[in-house]
């Protein structure tokens, strides 16, 4: 199916129907296209096995140009901080950051 990742269970499945089928009827029985039952011919590693973890960010924080001026109101003792109003005077942060400091 387009669109869909691979499973681990997949992979079981066509691996363990290519032994008695086609690569055609068992890509077909496992629920996958050919072109990846030629993939996995190609290198049997499972899906799972496969992904590797990011060291980079996907998008800038939101938060990091005004971050040090947020510790500092947070440390100081017995006083709170209006944060949806704080943030919502730069006018440049949407809901989720003031979501995510008012969590705290």
């Amino acid at each position: 199916m387009p669109g869909l990742h691979i499973t681990d269970q997949q992979v079981h499945r066509y691996m363990s129907l290519r032994r008695h089928h086609t690569l055609a009827v068992a890509a077909a029985k496992a629920g996958i296209s050919e072109r990846s039952a030629r993939r996995i011919d190609k290198n049997p590693q499972l899906p799972s096995q496969k992904k590797r973890e990011r060291h980079w960010r996907t998008r800038p924080a939101p938060l990091e140009p005004i971050w040090p001026r947020v510790e500092e109101l947070l440390k100081i003792p017995g006083s709170t901080v209006d944060f949806a109003n704080w943030l919502g005077s730069r006018g440049r942060f949407g809901l989720g950051p003031v979501c995510i400091l008012t969590a705290f």
